[in-house]
């Protein structure tokens, strides 16, 4: 990662698992879409946070991530 995530970006991503549905690129920052319904808009890239997620993430194309927890038929 090129940055260094603050403390807030990550204790965010520690329970990502648990809490983030799915993650969408917008120009150079992220929104992140939690399972309660709200969204976060931080202030990376969304190729920064794709190397500190767990396995259970996966980038399905140029803009978004998903959790495959909540992956539905």
């Amino acid at each position: 990662m090129k940055n260094k995530l603050s403390r807030k970006h990550q204790t965010l991503l520690n329970d990502a698992p648990k809490q983030i549905i799915r993650l969408e690129a917008d120009i150079n920052y992220t929104v992140f879409y939690m399972q309660s319904g709200k969204t976060q808009v931080m202030s990376y890239s969304l190729k920064n946070y794709q190397d500190s997620l767990t396995f259970s993430f996966v980038r399905v194309n140029k803009s978004c991530i998903i959790n495959l927890h909540f992956l539905a038929k």
